[in-house]
């Protein structure tokens, strides 16, 4: 399922996430959140732990028409989406 696409910034690389990404997919909500302009949440709303999000990851990559993919720029995560098929 992965995808690798040039960019400006370099190699974007889009793939499925695994459970152990959970840390680092909460550390980007709370970044993103942090920034609070366009945003009607905040960090401090976020209710899950990385063991939890991980969770819920490995959850929706085990269910048909679903998966939580991510982006990476020079490993760096850049992205993230969940994607929740009927």
């Amino acid at each position: 399922m992965r995808q690798i696409f040039q960019i400006p910034a370099g190699r974007l690389v889009v793939d499925r996430a695994v459970p152990t990404d959970g840390a680092e997919v909460l550390s980007l909500y709370e970044r993103v959140l942090a920034e609070e302009r366009w945003f009607i949440a905040s960090p401090e709303e976020l209710s899950m732990d990385a063991e939890t999000q991980g969770a819920q990851i490995g959850w929706l990559n085990r269910r048909e028409h679903c998966c939580f993919m991510t982006g990476r720029v020079q490993r760096a995560l850049v992205g993230a989406v969940r994607i929740t098929g009927g």
